[in-house]
């Protein structure tokens, strides 16, 4: 209770029990709720052409950064360059596989699948 001019003002301790318990609700389900969205962004992302199945999986690791969606998005990546006919587009997805994988690999340093990929993309010296 506050006391303010010598009354005493109520709390009402119902609606604050409701408030916190909201609260702790929406804390709770922020984390399951970007796994969700991740999940069907990748989900649904797979049967999409190239360029829509590459936004869904940028979309789906923003959501929530995973070294299972960044495998798949390096993945989604290094075959576009692959299935690619113009020599600057094949570039350009490389490296863009080539940062993906590097980002996690610093995050997740013994992420097998990551390292096999890199291996893959790492221009070859003669």
């Amino acid at each position: 209770p506050n006391f303010h001019k010598e009354h005493l003002h109520r709390v009402h301790f119902r609606i604050l029990a409701r408030i916190c318990v909201l609260v702790l609700l929406l804390a709770a389900s922020w984390i399951p709720l970007q796994k969700t969205r991740a999940w069907r962004a990748f989900l649904f992302g797979k049967g999409l052409k190239t360029k829509h199945k590459l936004e869904a999986y940028q979309a789906g690791l923003s959501y929530y950064p995973s070294p299972r969606y960044a495998v798949r998005l390096a993945t989604a990546y290094y075959n576009a360059g692959v299935q690619s006919k113009d020599v600057m587009e094949k570039i350009f997805y490389f490296e863009l596989t080539r940062d993906v994988i590097q980002t996690y690999l610093e995050r997740y340093p013994k992420e097998k699948e990551l390292s096999k990929l890199y291996e893959r993309v790492q221009p070859k010296s003669h």
